[in-house]
């Protein structure tokens, strides 16, 4: 072959090359338009997240997974192709919501909307008088807890006044706390604290409270009266002054709403005993005569003439003994038995006892006797039924008529 005829071949397949590399170029540049053409950008809007992609589908779903969106069982999308400068895809997560009402508490499955869409969902109405929290236009969020809090109007009676009160539900003492009103221990309420509040109850509070008051009252003193000889009838003569005793009691008292209802003796106790008034009461019976005594004849105070022996006169003194005392010649002591030495005044002797200035101790028997008359320092002692009389007596001279 010739150098002319290679030169032709050589150049011949360089055009060959050049039509096929520009035919290769013209395809590949038509087809980069048509897959441009093709495409389109999304925008997806998931919770907080905001991605644009280009895609050549139009399945929403085939976009969401060509983005890498993993689809919950519940979650909500939602598309609109009308929004600038993008169409948008949005993706609503699932959450709960839990509501609380009527006694109740129940959980449902939400994924946009707000309190009053939660409320319609679960059936549950709402008037003007309950408090529902969050308010009804919070917008719903992941395990929001929303509250549905009815209110009662109740008559309330305490204290002296009787009102209509609004409450919200729960127990009667869930109200009163409310309220701000509180029981006192023994307080009295009509209804139990643990019942439910109703609309028009009525709750009534009896405010009971018990008094304990400390009173003294005087116990009056007795009176005894002793009949005596040694002094006329008409004459009395205390012994013992009387006193007043004093008794302490104590007593429980029960109010309800200020008025006493119920009284109650808690003690009754005497702190000082009264003391009984001993008066001795004459019973010697006044004559109209003067004691005169001459030639063995003695007239009494009664006027009444005796006869004596002989007439003593000596220093005299006064006794007295417990009762039921028994004298020496076992006789029970009382007024007129006197004590003697024997051995002047035989025991048994009856004697007239005087003295010249008026004192009378009357007719006496010697029945006693005891270490001052042994002694000689005393001629009589004589019995009185009381020591204060004996003291009031002291010493005295008097005459000691033996009787016949």
């Amino acid at each position: 072959m010739s150098r002319i005829e290679m030169v032709k071949i050589m150049r011949k397949k360089r055009i060959q090359r050049v039509i096929a590399l520009a035919l290769m170029a013209a395809i590949f540049l038509s087809s980069a338009i048509s897959v441009a053409a093709l495409s389109q950008a999304v925008c997806i809007i998931d919770g907080d997240e905001r991605v644009v992609i280009s895609t050549m589908s139009s399945d929403t779903d085939s976009i969401l997974e060509q983005a890498g969106v993993q689809l919950g069982k519940d979650d909500l999308v939602l598309r609109n192709n009308y929004t600038e400068p993008y169409p948008e895809i949005r993706v609503y997560r699932a959450f709960n919501v839990t509501l609380t009402a009527d006694g109740t508490t129940q959980t449902k499955v939400f994924t946009m909307g707000d309190v009053e869409d939660a409320l319609f969902r679960f059936g549950v109405y709402a008037d003007a008088n309950d408090e529902v929290n969050p308010p009804l236009l919070t917008q719903l969020e992941p395990d929001m807890h929303i509250t549905v809090t009815r209110w009662h109007t109740v008559t309330l009676k305490a204290d002296g006044e009787t009102v209509n009160v609004d409450v919200p539900e729960g127990t009667v003492g869930a109200a009163l706390k409310y309220l701000k009103v509180s029981l006192a221990k023994h307080d009295e309420i009509n209804v139990d604290l643990s019942e439910k509040v109703r609309t028009e109850m009525e709750i009534i509070i009896d405010r009971i409270y018990y008094e304990d008051i400390t009173t003294h009252e005087e116990i009056p003193y007795k009176v005894e009266a002793t009949d005596t000889l040694s002094l006329y009838e008409g004459e009395t003569e205390v012994t013992q002054k009387g006193s007043e005793g004093e008794r302490e009691i104590v007593t429980r008292y029960k109010y309800v709403n200020g008025d006493v209802v119920e009284t109650k003796i808690l003690s009754d106790k005497v702190t000082k005993k009264a003391v009984t008034e001993q008066v001795l009461v004459g019973v010697r019976k006044r004559g109209n005569f003067t004691v005169k005594a001459s030639n063995g004849v003695l007239r009494d105070t009664d006027g009444n003439l005796v006869k004596y022996s002989k007439v003593i006169t000596g220093s005299c003194t006064a006794y007295t003994a417990e009762p039921g005392a028994i004298t020496s010649t076992g006789q029970v002591a009382r007024y007129g038995l006197v004590a003697v030495n024997p051995e002047i005044i035989p025991y048994g002797t009856r004697l007239y006892i005087c003295n010249d200035y008026g004192f009378v101790y009357g007719y006496a028997v010697a029945a006693d006797t005891g270490g001052a008359l042994m002694a000689n320092t005393a001629l009589v002692d004589l019995y009185y039924d009381n020591v204060d009389v004996c003291w009031q007596f002291g010493r005295r001279d008097l005459n000691v008529y033996i009787l016949d």
